[in-house]
Formats: C-alpha cells, sequence, structure tokens
C-alpha cells in the first residue's frame, strides 16, 4: 500500500525481473483502488503485516499471482 502515490495518480509495480516501474493511473482508478482497500479491510480483514495490496479471499494471507482489475471491481 505504500507504493501508491495518491497524489500523483502513480502505482510502484515490481516487473519480471525485479524491475521497477510507475504506472499512471486514471482518477476513476484511483477511486476504485480507494474503494476497494475500503471494503478489502472489511471483507478480508487482512493482517496488518501484510502489504500486497490484492489478496486471495480463500487464504487470508496468500499474495494473489495475476488479477485482472476489472474482473475484480465486477465482483465488488
Amino acid at each position: 500500500m505504500d507504493d501508491i502515490d495518491w497524489k500523483k495518480n502513480t502505482v510502484r509495480v515490481i516487473r519480471k525481473g525485479n524491475k521497477e516501474q510507475y504506472v499512471y493511473v486514471s482518477d476513476q482508478a484511483t477511486f476504485d483502488l480507494k474503494e476497494y482497500i475500503t471494503i478489502r479491510k472489511e471483507k478480508y480483514e487482512v493482517n496488518k503485516s501484510i502489504k500486497a495490496l490484492f489478496i486471495v479471499s480463500i487464504n487470508k494471507s496468500s499474495l494473489i499471482q495475476y488479477f485482472c482489475v476489472t474482473r475484480q471491481k465486477k465482483k465488488l
């Protein structure tokens, strides 16, 4: 969650080969991320030591390997 810059609308992403990149997100995506974070806290009861933004609901401590924002947004 520390990888999101809300003022600049950017997200830090670690890519293959441990390469760091900053990705710009739209105002709508920023709004949706904030909404997801609120739901994430309530629905998944995430341990505060988990730094990953997206998690698997079956095993609350598992990190998600593949995530499609569009599909997840539809589920919310």
